[in-house]
């Protein structure tokens, strides 16, 4: 079971995308060769989406080959290339208690620093992180850099409150920015935390 690979949902989806924007460029090509077509901007960008789908499509496949062929250094690489470790694992994967199967059991991260963290000094820096509309419409936007300065202030106060790594939190606030740096500031100083969402009570 853990070496089965399984094509997700993100193909048919890409798939879809494609015929849908090949019909639209068929359609646009009909215009600009009857003259309907006021410019040309609208065809070239449907070009460059399809060359965009395809390209992804082409990379699926060559991943797809490589876990096919060893699915463990596949994931291991992946793990190694994308996920900052505080202790890089030497395992990849236990199937020793089947079907209970352990990936990366001795490494350990922090979750606050992979999503935050690894992105300072680099043009993800500056670019927003969450995007939030209330109820009324209005719309607030906090980059990278903002989120993580805010969450390491809420890990502090966190952590003047006597909370430390091991203990148990209840986050219960509406599901905003604020609630998204309450979480991000547990999983930072290492506190089990649980959401009880408010939106019903």
């Amino acid at each position: 079971m853990a070496k089965t690979i399984v094509r997700d949902l993100g193909d048919r989806e890409l798939l879809d995308e494609l015929a849908n924007r090949r019909k639209v460029l068929f359609e646009l090509r009909f215009k600009l060769a009857t003259g309907s077509l006021e410019t040309t901007s609208k065809l070239r960008e449907e070009k460059q989406q399809i060359a965009r789908i395809l390209t992804e499509l082409r990379e699926r496949e060559i991943a797809a080959a490589e876990a096919a062929a060893d699915l463990e250094g596949f994931w291991a690489r992946l793990a190694r290339d994308n996920v900052v470790w505080t202790n890089p694992f030497t395992k990849t994967l236990n199937e020793s208690d089947a079907p209970f199967y352990k990936w990366f059991e001795d490494g350990e991260l922090n979750a606050s620093a992979n999503c935050l963290d690894k992105h300072m000094g680099t043009p993800v820096e500056n670019k927003t992180a969450i995007i939030f509309e209330a109820d009324g419409g209005e719309v607030t936007k906090i980059t990278y850099a903002e989120l993580l300065s805010a969450v390491s202030r809420m890990a502090n106060g966190l952590k003047s409150l006597g909370i430390k790594k091991g203990d148990r939190v209840v986050i219960y606030m509406s599901m905003g920015i604020e609630g998204v740096t309450a979480m991000q500031a547990c999983a930072r100083i290492g506190a089990t935390h649980s959401v009880v969402f408010g939106g019903f009570s």
